[in-house]
């Protein structure tokens, strides 16, 4: 791809746990994040990077995106960190737009993957059952069981 003539360009794309090491899989129900490396050939006004994410179905599961900043010319880093959504096993593809004042200037679909593993480790999450047949998001739900305190009598 020629990079000479766009305002600004992503040059590489890589998955860490939240330390910064590479990753090949992510453990179910571990932190991890994305690292991507762009650079900027102008000044520009109100630059968006965004990640965007689907499974193996090419069902979209999220985008986000980044704050509108004013940057210089140079090499920048963004840092996409994953805390809270919890996704189930598998292959998960991995979207990257970059865009000037909501204007796309580079669009990279399905430029990696992300590879959720069946290895759970308790310690980390302990919400985590079961990991197949379960849907994209583990997530739980917040649960509350108490005793009922209204008797139904029947006869």
């Amino acid at each position: 791809v020629d990079t000479q003539g766009l305002s600004g360009f992503a040059y590489r794309i890589q998955i860490e746990d939240t330390n910064g090491n590479l990753m090949n899989e992510v453990p179910v129900g571990k932190s991890w994040q994305v690292r991507v490396l762009f650079k900027i050939n102008t000044q520009t006004k109100h630059f968006i990077i965004a990640l965007g994410m689907s499974d193996s179905l090419e069902v979209h599961i999220r985008t986000s995106w980044s704050d509108p900043l004013d940057l210089d010319k140079g090499e920048y880093e963004a840092v996409f960190k994953e805390e809270q959504l919890l996704l189930a096993t598998g292959m998960h593809y991995l979207t990257l737009g970059l865009s000037i004042s909501e204007r796309p200037i580079q669009y990279l679909e399905n430029i990696a993957s992300l590879y959720i593993s069946d290895v759970n480790d308790h310690s980390l999450n302990k919400t985590i059952i079961r990991t197949a047949g379960v849907g994209v998001v583990l997530n739980p739900m917040i649960i509350k069981i108490a005793l009922n305190k209204v008797q139904i009598h029947t006869s």
